[in-house]
């Protein structure tokens, strides 16, 4: 750096110091909105092309190129004009509930999942994978691993250690199942 820089005796062209390049917020040298020394740019002078200047690349919110939702020039989406197939915008991807394409419970479309028409094996939907609760139906004695004098809580039951259930566990899916024990009821 030049000696004279360091002192603080800059010879300044606009907003630059020729010696050590520095730059200060002033005297800028404008073509149009941008300084042709520095990235300072300015709220006048912009050339536009639609909503987004050529110049500076600022935004404004008029003046958009519209296909469809999206705005070809600076990619401002709206929520009009979506290109619908079925349930989702071809062009930005949105999603709504009414024109899903259902196979039983799981849409072809978005993948979505309903709470109907499932497919079930046991507790499993062989569609989605989704898993109902125990208490949603009833088990075959089949899909039920009993283990001799299993006597304790799990997740998905009371953690007090006051209340002690028989618990079984499906083959299936994991879920648990929990029996009255010496005539304790289970909490809710």
């Amino acid at each position: 750096m030049d000696i004279r820089c360091k002192i603080k005796i800059h010879k300044w062209n606009g907003c630059r110091c020729i010696r050590c390049r520095k730059w200060r917020n002033k005297n800028h040298i404008w073509d149009g909105c941008r300084c042709t020394q520095c990235s300072a740019s300015r709220d006048a002078e912009h050339i536009w092309n639609g909503c987004t200047c050529t110049r500076c690349g600022k935004k404004r919110d008029e003046q958009h190129v519209w296909d469809g939702c999206r705005c070809t020039v600076c990619g401002k989406i709206r929520d009009e004009a979506h290109m619908w197939n079925g349930c989702t915008c071809t062009i930005c991807g949105k999603i709504r509930e009414e024109g899903h394409v259902w196979d039983g419970c799981t849409c072809t479309i978005c993948g979505k999942i309903r709470e109907e028409e499932h497919d079930w094996n046991g507790c499993i939907c062989k569609r989605c994978g989704s898993t109902r609760h125990i208490w949603e139906f009833d088990h075959e004695d089949s899909d039920w691993d009993f283990p001799e004098g299993v006597d304790h809580c799990t997740e998905n039951m009371c953690l007090m250690e006051e209340f002690k259930y028989n618990v079984y566990k499906c083959q299936k899916c994991g879920q648990f199942k929990s029996e009255y024990k010496d005539g304790i009821p289970m909490p809710n």
